[in-house]
């Protein structure tokens, strides 16, 4: 196996997660070396920081991430901040104020930037899924940071994981929903350094190329690539060999992929092989509690196999979770178009039309005039009699408050009020939408 296809931890500290004997779970360790032939590190584990009894012993690299342990008073400040959420509540003061701790910790040796950096970019992550979701202003700070990061940093992994939270903060920056050459170029860039990042890079690859528009204009260059980044990906996750969270990015472009095979039939992947292999893995993850992730790529992979009915029950899962944690947020859109693609494929027209309606509240963030216009006139050519003996649901879910400050969620669908406007946005009260209008959703709201 390339060294390129292994995750680039030697010389540094890890933590043990994931693994079957209880015992060996949680320990922390130094990876000292890598053994080719049997795939796997050497890590010298310590059982007493005071002490130097330790113990060398091999592990898969699915079963280690780095661990960022703090190196002096500084990285133990930071550390504390970011286990304990408080750079990540919703006050602009608290995210400058994060900024300025991380700033002042450029004065360290090499091994501890390292470890500095790391805790950046993860903190980061975790700012962009709980705060950038409801505010957009934070994208393009988050956009700079990582792109001083990719700049100056001398660690390729971390440089590859810059350009990937990159790619995905650019995604959310979009106002299109396809294409975009510019993450496709980064994450291309990236292969040759990947590092266990493989799966992560096919992903963001696979969502970002219109392989529809490409087929169309008789291209087929940039499948064929995605086409050969799948099987090196499913290659990885089988021989677990890629970094800790990847396999989730590689069943969410697996889907991606799938949907499209589905489509248009193009040579090279078997679907109904890959199909069942991917249920396999979704099917697993969830019996191990992987997250709600889970639920939607089980959706898709249900609207493959066409049971639009478990479909529909999976993304109605998926679509609860994410609006109880994040509210109405952008991303709902991919759930109301698989549901809209399931009733209409039922031939339930009252409830394609509420679906319809709820996608088109989304149509000034995303680009959806086709999607739109196409699915309006398939709708037109359905017959009201299949709505007889089918009973009209709610195809919206329960959703936290939309105020930053804010994490009542309703007791039931319709508890809140929207906001008359962009109609994006739920209330518990009159208070919670003045001030989310004051925060920023004023800018926002005015757009649409």
């Amino acid at each position: 196996m390339n060294r390129r296809d292994i995750p680039n931890l030697l010389g540094k500290p890890v933590r043990t997660i994931k693994l079957k004997t209880e015992s060996w779970n949680d320990k922390e360790g130094t990876v000292i070396s890598w053994n080719e032939e049997n795939q796997r590190f050497g890590v010298k584990l310590f059982f007493n920081q005071k002490t130097t009894d330790s113990i060398v012993k091999w592990f898969k690299p699915i079963n280690l991430i780095y661990y960022a342990k703090p190196q002096n008073l500084w990285e133990e400040n930071v550390f504390k901040y970011v286990l304990l959420n408080q750079l990540t509540d919703y006050k602009l003061t608290n995210f400058e104020e994060g900024i300025q701790l991380f700033d002042q910790l450029r004065s360290l040796e090499e091994e501890e930037k390292y470890s500095q950096t790391f805790m950046k970019i993860w903190w980061l992550r975790e700012l962009g899924k709980i705060r950038a979701s409801k505010d957009k202003r934070y994208l393009p700070k988050i956009k700079n940071i990582l792109e001083n990061i990719i700049q100056i940093s001398k660690f390729d992994d971390l440089i590859v994981s810059a350009k990937l939270l990159l790619a995905g903060n650019m995604n959310g920056l979009m106002t299109k929903i396809h294409h975009n050459p510019t993450i496709v170029n980064m994450c291309l860039n990236c292969v040759g350094e990947h590092y266990g990042y493989l799966p992560k890079l096919f992903n963001q690859l696979a969502i970002n190329i219109d392989l529809e528009y490409e087929i169309k204009n008789g291209k087929n260059e940039m499948f064929e690539i995605l086409k050969d980044l799948y099987f090196q990906s499913k290659n990885m996750i089988l021989k677990k060999t890629c970094v800790c969270g990847a396999e989730a990015d590689f069943l969410q472009g697996a889907d991606t992929i799938l949907l499209f095979c589905k489509s248009f039939n193009p040579p090279g992947i078997i679907s109904a092989e890959e199909v069942c292999f991917i249920r396999k893995r979704i099917e697993l993850g969830l019996q191990n509690s992987a997250g709600e992730a889970y639920y939607y790529f089980l959706s898709r992979i249900c609207f493959i196999e066409d049971k639009f009915q478990d479909c529909i029950h999976n993304i109605q899962i998926y679509q609860e979770n994410v609006t109880k944690n994040a509210g109405n947020v952008d991303e709902l859109v991919n759930c109301y178009m698989l549901k809209l693609d399931c009733y209409i494929m039922l031939k339930n027209k009252a409830m394609a039309k509420m679906t319809w309606k709820k996608l088109k509240t989304f149509k000034n963030i995303w680009d959806l005039d086709f999607i739109l216009e196409s699915r309006k006139n398939e709708i037109k050519k359905m017959s009201k009699l299949n709505n007889i003996a089918q009973k009209k649901k709610q195809t919206r879910t329960r959703t936290q408050c939309s105020s930053y400050d804010c994490k009542n969620v309703e007791p039931h669908v319709g508890a809140f009020k929207s906001c008359g406007n962009c109609r994006l946005n739920y209330y518990c009260s009159r208070k919670c939408q003045t001030q989310h209008w004051k925060n920023g959703h004023r800018q926002e709201c005015q757009k649409i």
